[in-house]
């Protein structure tokens, strides 16, 4: 089954459109999380926020002059300094915020260093943030890269309002685009937002939560099966785990991948388990290649890293035993038994690759 999702641009990241199981990875790589809580001061304004239209400010000298040090930078390295200076001075002028549309309605800055600007908004704890991206994310006066990121930006932000969820569901209900790139990344960046709440608003969360498990069953949906999985997954919440087990053991092969791949970042232990079983039952290639990308990305414990390190014995195929291998290197200081699974994986590896990556391991390089 062919799809096609978004990666979001981020700092040095290009605009890719890519196959599902590369996006699914890009897209959870991409993940940020904020770093600011809504203070209770904001909380208490965050119903008059809700109700405010954006109103688009000429752009100021002050910003437009640090803008101007996004001029003609493409390197990551090169954009890191400006991005973050920039940030600092909207947080302490945050009425400075609502001249950043006109910025980039304005000024040909490029791709990257546009994308940039629109990132500086994700952990602004200013409610005026939020207002501006959820005016770029709608307006078809911005280019569609940067509602791209405006979207995705909403999505890291810590405890989303409730306008600003409906506006993203309206993104994700009203793209037209044959390939549903707003779509994807509306459904996704909802995900997102479900798992940055506090616990004063996981009502929140739920909400998204169950708005996903009918969009699911919804034959007007407007995105598949596969990438709403991923949605769930994105989410991180425990409650999530009893709509993607349905599709566990689907007879469509790419859906128990994508079902085994959405369990990536729900924690408990017993997901660390099922999951290692599935590894050990899972026949078919494809279907096994979600399980061991979501194992890889599972946090570290002891009993975890003996079972990683009893799959990668057992695992026929190169590739995946391959990312074993590369989860046991990672980890080799902090549980120094991973050793002794690479000193028998550097008896049996028959596969090239597979070797170099052992012994580099083993020699501490």
């Amino acid at each position: 089954m062919k799809k096609l999702l978004l990666t979001i641009i981020c700092i040095g990241v290009v605009v890719v459109f890519s196959s599902s199981e590369e996006k699914k990875r890009e897209f959870f790589a991409l993940r940020t999380q904020s770093n600011g809580i809504e203070s209770s001061t904001q909380s208490q304004k965050r119903q008059s926020a809700e109700e405010e239209t954006i109103k688009v400010a000429p752009a100021t000298s002050p910003l437009q002059k640090l803008t101007d040090k996004f001029r003609g930078k493409e390197q990551s390295t090169e954009l890191i300094p400006a991005k973050e200076e920039i940030e600092t001075y909207l947080e302490n002028h945050p009425e400075q915020i609502s001249s950043l549309p006109q910025i980039l309605l304005n000024e040909d800055l490029g791709k990257r260093s546009e994308l940039a600007l629109i990132h500086t908004l994700e952990n602004n704890p200013h409610l005026q943030a939020e207002s501006v991206l959820t005016h770029i994310a709608d307006s078809e006066d911005f280019e569609l890269h940067q509602r791209f990121q405006a979207i995705t930006s909403l999505g890291g932000r810590v405890n989303l309002s409730k306008t600003a969820r409906d506006r993203l569901w309206k993104n994700y209900r009203n793209d037209e685009n044959q390939e549903s790139y707003l779509a994807n990344a509306a459904i996704l960046s909802l995900a997102v937002a479900a798992s940055n709440y506090t616990e004063e608003f996981e009502a929140d969360s739920e909400e998204i939560i169950n708005l996903l498990e009918k969009e699911l069953e919804s034959p007007e949906r407007k995105v598949d099966v596969g990438t709403i999985l991923d949605a769930l997954g994105n989410t991180a919440s425990r409650s999530a785990v009893k709509i993607i087990e349905r599709y566990i053991e689907h007879n469509d092969p790419s859906l128990r991948e994508d079902a085994a791949f959405a369990l990536r970042e729900i924690p408990g232990q017993d997901i660390d388990v099922f999951l290692l079983s599935r590894a050990e039952e899972e026949e078919d290639p494809r279907a096994r290649k979600g399980v061991v990308a979501a194992l890889s990305i599972r946090k570290p414990s002891a009993d975890f890293i003996h079972g990683i390190g009893t799959a990668s014995l057992n695992e026929p195929d190169a590739s995946l035993r391959r990312s074993y291998i590369q989860y046991l290197a990672k980890h080799r200081k902090e549980y120094p038994q991973t050793r002794d699974y690479m000193m028998e994986l550097s008896a049996l590896e028959t596969n090239e690759e597979n070797y170099e990556l052992v012994t580099t391991a083993l020699h501490g390089r």
